[in-house]
């Protein structure tokens, strides 16, 4: 069965006084800590993961070199282990999300039904963009293969093929993506500086600056 709870995080079903007013007390990450915070959360509105997010939008943390989505984090230390091949769903669609109330283990077809309620799916297609092929190399180690095939789908031998390197290997050419810091920025310069001078700042395009100023690319920045 999957496991997503790393060693160091068995066993510590609430935090003590000291992780929680210290981030940096036994070395946890502050993801971790904040996790830890809101396990008895009751609200009915969506809980915003404040911290960083991976390029489809999850909000996610590392610890020794180990990577975890946030969502599935909170899942699994409020609703127990994942049944094998479930994904940790969110009734609200909002990735960004943690909100132990809008989570729940549902099987791949389930969650792909929600996604496509929330508008949110991705559909069948014959070809990939590079951006996509780049979101499924960089959640290798994040989520499991039948996931990230269902997300995208794809057949889970094509993810593997794509997070192995044997295809889309031209993506890699493409410039890095923004941080949700730069795409904030952007925003609130909006349109009083041209293109040009806030894409030499940050390394990217053009186009790149453009498109988050038209709303048109990391909608799910917020």
């Amino acid at each position: 069965m999957y496991s997503w709870l790393p060693e160091w995080a068995s066993g510590h079903e609430q935090a003590t006084k000291e992780q929680t007013m210290n981030p940096n007390s036994r070395n946890y990450p502050k993801g971790y800590i904040w996790i830890m915070q809101q396990l008895n959360h009751h609200g009915d509105d969506c809980l915003i993961w404040p911290f960083c997010c991976c390029t489809p939008g999850y909000g996610s943390f590392t610890h020794e070199k180990t990577h975890y989505l946030a969502h599935r984090f909170m899942c699994e230390k409020t609703h127990g282990p994942a049944p094998e091949g479930h994904h940790a769903a969110h009734s609200c669609g909002n990735r960004r999300c943690v909100n132990p109330r809008h989570l729940s283990w549902k099987s791949p077809s389930d969650n792909q039904l929600d996604r496509r309620q929330h508008g949110t799916a991705m559909t069948k297609q014959s070809k990939l963009t590079k951006l996509q092929a780049m979101q499924i190399r960089q959640l290798k180690g994040i989520e499991t293969t039948p996931e990230t095939a269902a997300k995208y789908g794809i057949t889970e031998s094509n993810v593997r093929h794509i997070q192995d390197g044997k295809t889309w290997r031209d993506d890699r050419k493409l410039p890095p993506l923004l941080t949700r810091e730069q795409v904030l920025a952007i925003r609130k310069i909006g349109w009083s500086k041209p293109a040009h001078e806030i894409s030499a700042l940050l390394g990217v395009g053009s186009s790149v600056v453009n498109r988050v100023r038209h709303g048109q690319s990391y909608k799910g920045v917020v």
